[in-house]
């Protein structure tokens, strides 16, 4: 897995081709037993977790202490198989961009269903990203 290293957005990519980077992109290998790569993928690349690491964090460079600190819920064998059959799909090539849009939406409405928030605080989560994706 990768990340962008100087970005105030979480930016991670999957990565099972072992790609040459640059300085501004790092490798991560997360070795967390039952927890899946591809849903840390998921959980990352989520707006909730791009909400709690601007809160938390507010960086403008991705440390791997932050990474650390980010929190993993516990979550089923049936969630972590959604999450590869999302992020599956997400990662094949002949996507149009409005089926892409489709699935990082569904993608992220089962990430923000795991911290069990009530619509009133999901909506305020989603309505500070749509801020701030109009800003970067």
């Amino acid at each position: 897995m990768l990340y962008k290293f100087i970005s105030k957005q979480l930016v991670f990519a999957y990565d099972d081709r072992q790609t040459l980077t640059l300085n501004s992109a790092n490798v991560l290998i997360p070795t967390i037993s039952n927890y899946p790569i591809k849903t840390i993928l998921a959980l990352f690349n989520s707006t909730i977790y791009q909400f709690i690491f601007e809160k938390k964090f507010g960086a403008i460079k991705i440390l791997k202490s932050h990474i650390e600190q980010l929190p993993l819920p516990n979550i089923g064998k049936n969630a972590h198989i959604r999450f590869e059959k999302l992020v599956n799909e997400l990662l094949k090539k002949e996507l149009v961009m409005d089926e892409r849009k489709s699935l990082y939406k569904i993608l992220d409405e089962e990430v923000t269903n795991l911290f069990s928030l009530d619509e009133q605080e999901k909506d305020r989560i989603y309505k500070w990203s749509e801020c701030i994706r109009k800003i970067v």
